[in-house]
């Protein structure tokens, strides 16, 4: 994300070349300039809406967590008496459901094609609609017109606050490069949507799915 070079421009003083070395004089000698003000002010909102984002989603995630729990409780130890195990395209969407709900170790035994299963399996489906539907939600309520319009302060301003500060207009074209608006896309590309499992087992080398 752009982000990075934001938080570039603010940490200048930390790295060694000798327009580094020109700012770091400047940050030493006086107070923050307008333009690492500028910058902290664009990064930290940023840094505030992804927080407001998984403070959220993981209050939502939390029915995830105990259909989890129960699924993971329904696998097999070893082969199943008539072959069938849940499809393998199934069982990654459980491995990244798994993951978003913080379970790191995927479950290494196969989901045998029983009724406790299956009945696990669409539970979980239905928890995960329901937590697509209030995600989505949430995501299209998020207010970006704030983040918005630093980033565009920041666009505007930022090159004629650092010349002003270092006194050169080369030295402030270092590092340099405009904002986007954020979207709701890329806050989702963070947070995406998860994957809705079916009851689709194999047996056989054959697919079928439990109706």
């Amino acid at each position: 994300m752009h982000e990075s070079v934001i938080r570039s421009s603010v940490s200048q003083i930390r790295t060694g070349s000798d327009p580094d070395q020109l700012a770091a004089y400047v940050l030493g000698r006086f107070d923050a300039p307008a333009f690492v003000r500028r910058a902290r002010r664009v990064a930290d909102a940023y840094e505030l809406i992804l927080e407001r984002c998984r403070c959220r989603r993981n209050e939502l995630l939390g029915p995830l967590r105990r259909a989890v729990a129960r699924l993971r409780a329904l696998a097999a130890p070893g082969p199943t008496i008539d072959g069938g195990t849940l499809h393998p395209d199934e069982q990654a969407k459980i491995g990244i459901i798994q993951g978003a709900v913080g379970i790191a170790e995927p479950a290494v035994s196969p989901f045998s094609r029983g009724r406790r299963c299956v009945s696990a399996i669409r539970e979980l489906a239905y928890a995960i609609a329901r937590f697509n539907g209030q995600w989505t939600a949430f995501l299209d309520a998020l207010d970006l017109a704030e983040i918005n319009a630093l980033r565009d302060g920041y666009n505007r301003y930022y090159l004629l606050e650092k010349e002003c500060a270092l006194k050169s207009a080369v030295l402030a074209q270092i590092g340099f490069q405009p904002l986007p608006p954020l979207e709701r896309g890329d806050v989702t590309a963070q947070f995406p949507l998860l994957p809705i499992p079916a009851p689709r087992f194999t047996r056989r080398g054959l697919a079928e799915s439990v109706e």
